[in-house]
């Protein structure tokens, strides 16, 4: 029988619902060649999904899903524990999600791209005279 397959989507456009299918593809295959088959590695795996999941909350997906096939092949090829950290897997594939920086709270702009003032500024505040 001849499958006509679709086209793999680049990993850059991997969607969370289309990673959440895929993983659980995964472990399914896993499971049923005995290759994830004693609780320990079952466990392992699944708290490696959830810490994939941890780190799409603070990084790009994206990126997520690129640390997550490069993982997945060194797992194949040297076989250490799912779960097992690796920083330097951290720092060459992870992106920052971009958030305001909450030390330097947003000011509105005005009309002539001047920050939005509120109250009149008083030039003589300090003066001997102080402020109406």
């Amino acid at each position: 029988m001849i499958r006509a397959s679709k086209a793999k989507p680049k990993l850059e456009d991997i969607t969370l619902s289309m990673w959440i299918a895929a993983n659980l593809q995964i472990i399914h295959e896993l499971l049923t060649t005995g290759k994830l088959f004693r609780t320990p590695s079952l466990a392992d795996y699944l708290s490696y999904t959830v810490k994939c999941k941890e780190l799409s909350e603070g990084h790009m997906f994206s990126s997520v899903v690129l640390y997550d096939n490069e993982y997945r092949k060194l797992q194949h090829n040297y076989g250490f524990r799912w779960g097992s950290d690796s920083q330097h897997l951290h720092t060459h594939f992870l992106v920052k999600r971009r958030t305001p920086n909450p030390a330097q709270p947003h000011k509105p702009m005005g009309q002539n791209g001047q920050p939005h003032v509120s109250a009149p500024i008083y030039k003589q505040f300090n003066s001997p005279t102080g402020y109406p």
